[in-house]
């Protein structure tokens, strides 16, 4: 955020030249202003002129130039690496050099009136790159407001030759005559000045690029948010409090009250970008000549103001009912027994006595109109039974029940504050703070969210999402330590839901155009055309639209863990996009919701729906009947966390409104239609506990099914529904239905717990979350069959966090209901069979999880589940990217289909083309595998198929066997076990085992003179583990026998070859009674090389932890695939591993070991790959063998290091073979042998 108080006036004043000047002088004078100027440049007076000096081709006659509506076009000037350097030439070159890719071109075009959407001025942007060959930013003045447009355009990462036209980024709408704080501050960080401030040099393209990628990034606009509002809360939180009538816990209660209310506000103010609350509500000096006290430990704000927008004016009719009343008006405090008449009524005006003329107080909400929805609805409550009144908002003329949120913490002024320890962060002592409408005030705000090929730098809805899924998990008793700790790491970002959704959205509609005779590769090749953001026409003739439309209509998507809805709000805005290049005039759309009405058994209701759609298609935008309609009928969210349901409900709540046209009309609520009830289309339960079993259905008398019907048919009327007596109405129906059904289905099943709980779910209390979801109980009927899409991204919690925050029992009733579960399984295991148990016949579930369940051991159960139920249709390797921001997680996104399967098949693998690539086409490859490498490793293993070097892989496994074929592979302790004998550690001279641990082993070594070990507190220097009761008989055998001990989490192979069994080890892992002629030397000899490393890379990185730490416990080392090999050879392996430890231990020239190493690698890799390496004169065994004959393993130390030495000298000689061989290994092979040596280093 700038802070260049001088720099934001100078700008103001040249924005507001705009109204006065010619559009060339004022664009000149506001970019050099800032910075940019150039002599380079070309005066066009006119659009004519200008056309016929840069459009030869004609490239700006296509329709998104919009062409007819320019008044004027200038080139400004063309910025190169001479102007940035501030060097000047011998001869000045005033030219515009079109061959000069590596600058900047600046153009300034004035349209004619009109409203053009973000997406039009990015069009017209996209068009003007279109005839340069370098990137074009445009200012264009429409009207009292200005617009700049940059695109991100960059060379093609796979072809040098073309470049790529990315997203356009806008400033826009900047008033002229009085410019947003937000966009002066948006520009002054564009500046040239404030780039250069600091340490930073721009003296050419590529570094004003990347300076200006950072000013136009929306991510780092909305983290700097994130982190003010974070600050504000946490300094709000111990200030407020919210009435304890029905949370009791405190901390919870201030949490939750504080989320809700930010929420509200949050929302409103995009209300208010919408034009639809007056500023002056959230203007301070407007505010004090409203209300009487706005001193800083007053309420009154909240109360007067906040509380009466949402609960008596968003949440009321506006105009007045059939006796000439009005809707709106205040509950008089009266006395107790008046007030009865008005008790319980929470959409009256409360606090007459807080406004400074009460008279006219409601004359400061008469122009908001009645929104619905929900979000608005007081949810203060006369319990049932006793008819008391319980507070939660607390909207009362009873002052004991009223929330304290001073307004200060609305209006305050920036100071600092120690918020160490609500972070847990002692860096974090002095944090700026200031009330929470400056904060707004401070930033520019879009109703509109940003698309994958247009952007506005605002804060958009999609705000909303991050900043409430971060809030919610730093109250979350199992999430609140990371994310106070962390920013933006419990949101999936949009390219990532974006791909998400075209990947899932694809394999179903590509099903039912195979349904309609449609190769499956001609459809994906249509879809393809049809799902990109691009002006190229879709291939699809009309039965196929049909088609397509239709199964779209008929779509059921369901986000099992939706959070704040990011999934849902992708898809939702994807499929717009799709049914807008189907039939742009909405025409068969709209058919197709007019027939589905004509079907409605109740006359009354049918013609009702008929009439309402015939007025949403006539009377709002075209996107809102595309999107309301697909809100009623295909998109579906669960979650744990109510108000994280609440959140998702807001953000289609704004998408809904953005496509409203508005009127000035009060008797038509100035032409919005009210929010639809999303109730029963996002729930709060538990999605992982299912009542009750599908398979029961077909025991269950008729009149189940009419009762279910009924429900079904209502919650259509109640979606729609907009007065709120009626919709109390619906809801008492349905409450008395799911009664009745309660009692039907106990009555016949039975079974009065499961009956009780679905005629107990009330999806009408926006408090409660159901302790079980089904969709059939809870969606209607029309679920009965499953979902057509599941995705998202489910919760990812360790075995200890799960059982830790939900008990053991919790865990053993998931276990019981999922053949997944298996070890210590994380809690995204289950939510992968509950996917899939969710979807259709056909269905199709993607994923963003941890990778660790290709690999890991707990994983066995899925990967097994997986192989038998579904078909693999995509794995993409994402664990590279920064998405979640915690380097713990290395997730990856899948995509299955619900189909078993007996026949190979072949999927996709999306990877990364480095491991800097960024998450776009140009930067990741597609291949394509077969689904026999599923089951080409022990346990099914697949963390391999994400490798690029795949092919190598299979390679390598061409005739081997594991390390558990050719030894015992176990614990040298059980955890519980090393706390134990640990404690009974005593420090040499003792008698019993030298002891080791992790952190005391090195390849071929230890540390047990040197390095302490720590124990409960205690250093022990020289460990002995004393022999005795406390040591097992299997463990004192182990002990005392040859062993090679391994460290169990290293970042490569660390292992000690104990050849006396003379060690004990706490917490590692051990190699022992080797078979099939193998010696330990030669075992730890194939473990520490390259080849195994590379195998280990490949079979375990999605289990590699922070730090890049990989775990070498017993599961993981006996697959470890070793060569069968001859006794000769593995003479040979014994001698080098013998002499590698030697040397290790000993004092050796560096090169020496360097040397060792290369031979170990070859003469392994020669084990592996010998008739490779034979037909490449690559053979090394045979010739080390003779060299290594004379080795004594008993010789004192001096003559083995000067063995050693000598050996080094013979083998490395220039004319020594061994040498020219290992210089060729990877020339000679560079797509198997070169692969390993690189990929297999440390």
């Amino acid at each position: 955020m700038s802070n260049s108080t001088q720099m934001k006036r100078a700008i103001c004043q040249h924005i507001q030249k705009f109204s006065s000047q010619p559009l060339r002088q004022a664009a000149l004078s506001l970019f050099s202003t800032l910075g940019y100027a150039s002599d380079r440049t070309v005066e066009t007076p006119s659009v004519a002129e200008f056309r016929a000096q840069f459009d030869s081709e004609s490239k700006l006659e296509h329709p998104a130039a919009l062409i007819a509506s320019w008044q004027s076009a200038e080139l400004l000037f063309q910025l190169t690496d001479e102007e940035l350097s501030r060097s000047t030439a011998l001869f000045k070159d005033e030219a515009v050099k079109t061959s000069l890719l590596q600058s900047y071109v600046f153009i300034a075009i004035e349209l004619a009136d009109g409203d053009y959407a973000r997406g039009k001025l990015a069009g017209i942007a996209r068009q003007i790159n279109r005839i340069f060959p370098m990137p074009v930013m445009v200012l264009f003045k429409i009207g009292g407001r200005l617009s700049i447009a940059v695109i991100n355009r960059h060379l093609n990462k796979r072809d040098d030759n073309k470049d790529v036209l990315g997203k356009v980024t806008l400033i826009q709408n900047i008033a002229i005559d009085e410019p947003h704080p937000g966009h002066l501050d948006i520009l002054a960080s564009f500046s040239l000045a404030e780039l250069t401030e600091g340490r930073r040099v721009i003296q050419n393209f590529d570094q004003l690029h990347a300076a200006w990628e950072e000013v136009f990034n929306v991510e780092l606009l909305n983290k700097r948010f994130y982190r003010e509002l974070a600050n504000w809360y946490f300094w709000a939180l111990p200030q407020v409090d919210f009435p304890a009538d029905i949370e009791k816990v405190d901390e919870k209660r201030r949490a939750t009250g504080l989320i809700r209310l930010l929420t509200r506000l949050i929302f409103c103010w995009f209300l208010k970008e919408k034009g639809l609350v007056p500023d002056k509500l959230f203007a301070e000096a407007d505010l004090k000549k409203i209300l009487k006290d706005l001193s800083p430990n007053a309420s009154a704000y909240n109360e007067a103001i906040l509380q009466n927008l949402f609960f008596a004016t968003l949440n009321q009719r506006m105009g007045k009912d059939k006796n000439g009343q009005p809707f709106r008006s205040f509950a008089t405090d009266e006395g107790l027994q008046k007030n009865r008449s008005t008790y319980g009524v929470d959409t009256l005006y409360r606090y007459e006595d807080h406004f400074r003329d009460p008279a006219t107080a409601l004359e400061h909400f008469a122009d908001v109109p009645f929104l619905n929805g929900g979000l608005f609805e007081c949810l203060d409550r006369i319990e049932d039974g006793t008819g008391k009144k319980l507070y939660l908002d607390g909207f009362s003329r009873n002052k004991k029940k009223r929330p304290a949120i001073p307004n200060h913490l609305f209006f305050g002024s920036e100071h600092e504050e120690d918020l160490s320890g609500a972070y847990g962060d002692t860096k974090r002592k002095r944090e700026k703070v200031r009330g929470l409408l400056h904060i707004l005030n401070a930033y520019k705000f879009t109703i509109v969210e940003n698309t994958p090929v247009d952007q506005e730098i605002a804060l958009d809805p999609e705000l909303l999402g991050k900043v409430f899924e971060n809030l919610l998990a730093s109250y979350n008793e199992e999430t609140k330590t990371t994310a106070r700790k962390q920013t933006g790491s419990f949101y999936t970002p949009r390219p990532i839901v974006e791909y998400m959704v075209d990947e899932s959205l694809k394999a179903h509609l590509i099903g039912e155009l195979a349904k309609a005779d449609m190769s499956e590769q001609d459809a994906k090749a249509g879809l393809d055309i049809l799902f990109a953001y691009t002006e190229r026409e879709h291939p699809f003739n009309e039965k196929e639209v049909a088609t397509l439309l239709d199964a779209i209509h008929t779509c059921k998507i369901l986000d099992p863990a939706c959070g704040s809805g990011a999934f849902p709000m992708g898809m939702l805005h994807k499929l717009v996009y799709i049914i807008h290049k189907l039939d742009p005039d909405n025409a068969r759309w709209k058919q197709l919701q007019l027939d589905a009405a004509a079907k409605i058994p109740d006359s009354s209701a049918r013609e009702a729906a008929i009439e309402a759609i015939e007025r949403d298609f006539t009377e709002n935008e075209d996107d809102y009947g595309r999107k309301l309609y697909l809100i009623e009928n295909c998109l579906y969210g669960v979650d744990i966390q109510p108000i994280a349901i609440q959140i998702s409900k807001l953000r289609f709540f704004i998408s809904l409104i953005c496509d409203q046209r508005t009127n000035r009309n009060k008797r038509e609520n100035h032409g919005i239609r009210p929010l639809p009830n999303l109730e029963t289309k996002f729930v709060s339960a538990d999605t992982l506990i299912g009542l009750p079993e599908m398979d029961q259905l077909e025991l269950l008398p008729g009149r189940v099914i009419e009762i279910e019907g009924e429900i079904e048919n209502l919650y259509h009327r109640h979606f729609s529904v907009q007065r709120r007596d009626q919709k109390l109405a619906l809801q008492k129906k349905i409450k008395g239905l799911r009664e009745e059904l309660g009692k039907v289905l106990a009555e016949s099943l039975g079974s009065s717990k499961k009956a009780q709980h679905i005629a107990d779910w009330n999806p009408f209390d926006p408090q409660a979350s159901s302790d079980f979801f089904d969709p059939y109980w809870m969606f209607g009927q029309s679920l009965a069959d499953g979902f057509d899409v599941v995705l998202g991204n489910p919760p990812y919690q360790s075995a200890i966090e799960h059982k830790k925050a939900k008990g053991g029992s919790y865990r053993d009733r998931i276990k019981g209901q999922y053949a997944s579960t298996k070890g210590t399984w994380d809690l995204y295991i289950p939510f992968f069979e509950v996917g899939i148990h969710l979807l259709k016949p056909g269905g199709v579930l993607s994923y963003i999880s941890p990778n660790k369940f290709l690999s890991a051991t707990y994983g066995v159960g899925l990967r097994q589940y997986l192989l038998q139920e579904t078909r693999i249709l995509t794995l993409a390797d994402v664990s590279h990217l920064p998405i979640f921001e915690s380097a713990s997680v290395y997730p990856v996104i899948s995509v299955f289909k619900k189909s078993q399967t007996t026949s190979n098949y072949p999927f996709a693998l999306l990877l990364p083309l480095s491991r800097e690539s960024q998450f776009s086409a140009d930067e990741y490859s597609l291949g394509v595998q077969d689904s026999g490498s599923l089951t080409l490793l022990p346990d099914n293993l697949w963390g391999f198929l994400l490798s690029p070097n795949l092919e190598v892989l299979k390679v390598l496994l061409s005739g081997c066997e594991t390390l558990d074929d050719i030894a015992r592979v176990r614990a040298t302790t059980t955890a519980a076990e090393a706390e134990e004998l640990g404690a009974t550690l005593r420090a040499s001279p003792a008698a019993g085992w030298k002891t080791l641990n992790t952190g005391t082993i090195d390849p071929f070594s230890n540390h047990w003179a040197a390095e302490p070990i720590r124990h409960q507190g205690r250093a022990i220097t020289k460990p002995i583990l004393p022999d005795g009761q406390q040591v097992s008989q299997n463990r004192r055998e182990l002990y005392s026998s040859p062993k090679l001990i391994v460290a169990k989490m290293a970042l490569g192979f660390e292992g000690f070859v104990d050849r006396q069994g003379e060690y004990a080890a706490l917490n590692c892992n051990c190699v022992s009674e080797p078979s099939n002629n193998w010696t330990l030397d030669a075992i730890a000899l194939v473990l520490h090389s390259s080849v195994i490393a590379f195998a280990y890379k490949q079979y375990f990185d999605g289990l590699r932890m922070s730090g890049g730490y990989l775990p070498f416990q017993a599961p993981q080392l006996k697959i470890i695939p070793v060569p069968k090999i001859q006794k000769s050879a593995v003479g040979v392996l014994d001698v080098l591993g013998r002499i590698r430890a030697i040397a290790t231990e000993t004092e050796f020239d560096p090169s020496v070991r360097t040397f060792l190493i290369d031979v170990s690698n070859a003469c392994v890799m020669e084990c592996y790959f010998r008739d490779h390496m034979a037909e490449r004169d690559l053979l090394f065994l045979d010739n080390i063998a003779s060299h290594l004959a004379a080795f004594n393993p008993s010789a004192p130390e001096s003559q083995q290091r000067e063995f050693i030495t000598q050996l080094h000298r013979t083998l490395n000689a220039p004319a020594s073979n061994i040498r020219n061989r290992l210089l060729r290994i990877s020339a000679d092979s560079p797509d198997l042998l070169g692969v390993i040596l690189r990929e297999g280093k440390a």
